[in-house]
């Protein structure tokens, strides 16, 4: 399939950033102000990722129907 986002990579991003969540999350008290601010970033970054592979899904399912009419 021809995406412009190679779906194994996204997923390899989507668990990566999942993985930085959880190192946030393990971080000391000392840093509290940073940790929240990495999380609100790393939860921005998480939904982009979702709303990126919905887009990803969609565009390939169009593909399929186009190829369906064309066939």
């Amino acid at each position: 399939m021809n995406s412009p986002v190679d779906p194994a990579l996204l997923q390899l991003v989507q668990q990566e950033v999942k993985s930085l969540q959880d190192d946030v999350k393990n971080m000391s008290v000392e840093f509290k102000e940073e940790k929240v601010k990495v999380q609100q970033e790393l939860q921005k970054i998480t939904v982009a990722l979702e709303e990126m592979k919905q887009r990803v899904q969609r565009l390939e399912d169009k593909v399929d129907d186009f190829q369906g009419i064309v066939n």
